[in-house]
């Protein structure tokens, strides 16, 4: 019989980084975590260096569309609010606080999660493309400034809501393409 390791922790999943350092420490990887660990603070950097002084007024927004639990978005303690966190960048006040996701955001405040960039995060699959279908008919929706600047930048839940180094990675790429990109 095989050796099973089981990595389930009680509550919201660890950080990025602590998930790394478990898998490196049971697979013996201790060198190729701490490359991928400098790899990700060279991209942070990276985006920093290019984003400037311009990511201590960029707004960024981050909610996704999941139709058993409506809109939700992420705070900081979650590994997405993190990695934000990390360049810089400020994010609405109703994601500023000190918890992992926000759920049922109510359609009448859809003004209080727009930001001069909108991430909507959403899995594909007939209930999500019907959820997301209806929020970009919602008149509440389309006032939000992201919305009307053209700046809702849709992007994979898988990624977005994870929390190993593929998936921060993934939100670099994002980012990069998005924002590095964009006046």
């Amino acid at each position: 019989m095989a050796p099973t390791v089981v990595l389930n922790n009680p509550g919201p999943p660890p950080p990025w980084q602590t998930h790394l350092e478990d898998i490196a420490n049971i697979f013996g990887k201790e060198q190729e975590k701490k490359q991928l660990i400098n790899q990700y603070w060279q991209r942070i950097e990276k985006i920093k260096q290019v984003l400037g002084d311009k990511r201590h007024q960029m707004q960024v927004s981050v909610i996704t569309v999941n139709p058993p639990y409506g809109i939700f978005t992420y705070g900081k303690k979650h590994p997405t609010g993190k990695l934000l966190h990390d360049i810089g960048l400020k994010r609405p006040p109703m994601q500023t606080g000190d918890f992992f996701t926000k759920d049922k955001i109510p359609q009448e405040l859809l003004s209080e999660v727009d930001g001069d960039v909108i991430f909507l995060s959403y899995r594909g699959g007939k209930g999500a493309k019907e959820s997301l279908g209806k929020l970009q008919k919602n008149p509440l929706w389309r006032q939000l400034k992201a919305v009307q600047q053209n700046r809702v930048y849709l992007v994979d839940s898988d990624n977005w809501y994870a929390f190993d180094v593929l998936a921060m990675n993934a939100v670099l790429d994002d980012l990069e393409k998005y924002l590095l990109n964009t006046p």
